[in-house]
């Protein structure tokens, strides 16, 4: 076995999408990397060369579980202090929330819990973008009927109903649409979610106009490197993750965000999202990611190795020596094909778009959610897994017509 180009081992939190470029980015780096999941099924960075062991854990696991299958990596490894990435909000709460517990046995890349907090409360990150100056929907977060009478009878419609935390409960569903204060009233009036979830109005915006700055900052809370990016589509369309990615520099919106986030001391991974308006053309943020973002694959294939560099940085390593200049390719599209298929389904079903488009336009990318010359197997096994998965729905379809 050759010796790693760095003697630290990294512990990537999360294996999927996310994860795969992640491992990817630091194996190319010569780190050895382990993984943490709560599930292989459908999930294949597992499949991945330079992945060379994953635990295995239940999605219902709490903090103290997830510290101890850290610890029993870490054991299993040997080596010197492990660097642990997160790739789900779950995972960033956790090492947040436990960083004085860990910090000496783990080189942390994430944020302290008061702003990881902050950013997963929606309520809350409204209240710190307005403080900061930066651009946001108008956002309200009603306790009580009058104050709901209030803000229906004032906000512009239609707007948005979200739960107001990440991983808050008995909200039915990821967020409800609105257009008039009738409908707002008799959803939320008299409702135990009062208090629990926050009302924005909507910036006309969606597939096309989401922009994305993504940064890694250290431990002195200076940013290190930044990206910056458009989503053309999205899985659900105008919502959810990047399925069709473009690198595409917006240099104002990463002077704009690198100030924010220096000026909340912010430290670890941080993505952005903006909201371009479609009828007066401003930027307003949307949420902040404290993990790694969903498409990073894409930022370093654009020459930003967000991951290599928190990880050199992390490690008390001198980033510019490692990595040279930074600079960001331009023009570059990342695809998601299993998502961005269903996200071209459903436009289709819409006419925004046609089959033929779609084709068009998926044949020009050249960074992938899984494939990599480099890394074959998690696509190969992505494909198998997906092939049975299609043939036991046929199977289960037949199954259905043929029960008397």
């Amino acid at each position: 076995m050759s010796t790693p180009r760095y003697p630290n081992s990294a512990i990537v939190l999360g294996t999927e999408v996310n994860g795969i470029a992640v491992v990817r980015s630091l194996g190319r780096l010569g780190v050895r990397c382990s993984a943490l999941t709560s599930t292989t099924q459908g999930d294949h960075a597992h499949q991945s060369r330079y992945l060379k062991h994953v635990k295995v854990i239940s999605r219902a696991a709490t903090d103290a579980e997830i510290a101890i299958a850290v610890r029993d990596i870490a054991a299993f490894i040997g080596g010197s202090k492990p660097v642990l990435i997160p790739t789900t909000d779950r995972f960033s709460e956790f090492l947040s929330r436990y960083r004085n517990v860990l910090e000496a046995d783990f080189f942390l890349c994430c944020p302290d819990l008061e702003l990881c907090d902050t950013f997963l409360d929606k309520w809350k990150t409204a209240q710190i973008c307005n403080r900061h100056g930066v651009p946001i929907p108008r956002t309200t977060c009603p306790q009580t009927d009058a104050e709901l009478a209030e803000v229906a009878g004032g906000i512009a419609f239609p707007v948005v109903v979200k739960p107001r935390y990440t991983f808050g409960t008995g909200f039915p569903g990821k967020n409800a649409v609105f257009t008039s204060s009738d409908e707002l009233l008799s959803f939320l009036g008299g409702s135990a979610l009062l208090g629990h979830c926050i009302v924005q109005e909507i910036i006309p915006s969606g597939d096309g106009d989401i922009l994305v700055v993504a940064s890694y900052s250290g431990d002195d809370r200076l940013v290190k490197a930044i990206y910056s990016g458009r989503k053309i589509r999205q899985h659900l369309p105008d919502y959810g993750a990047t399925c069709f990615g473009l690198s595409e520099r917006h240099p104002d919106l990463e002077s704009q965000a690198a100030r924010f986030l220096q000026s909340i001391q912010y430290r670890g991974f941080a993505a952005l999202e903006y909201a371009r308006s479609r009828t007066d053309g401003m930027q307003y943020f949307i949420e902040l990611n404290t993990r790694t973002y969903y498409h990073n694959q894409l930022f370093a294939d654009a020459g930003i190795d967000l991951t290599q560099v928190a990880y050199l940085d992390a490690t008390g390593r001198d980033v510019r020596a490692a990595l040279g200049q930074l600079r960001q390719r331009e023009g570059l599209l990342w695809l998601d094909f299993r998502r961005d298929f269903q996200s071209m389904r459903i436009k289709r079903k819409q006419k925004r778009i046609t089959a033929f488009e779609w084709l068009r336009s998926i044949l020009k990318a050249r960074s992938f959610a899984y494939w990599s010359w480099r890394d074959p197997l998690p696509f190969l096994a992505g494909c198998v897994w997906r092939c049975g998965d299609m043939a036991m729905n046929v199977l289960a379809r037949t199954a259905r017509g043929f029960n008397p």
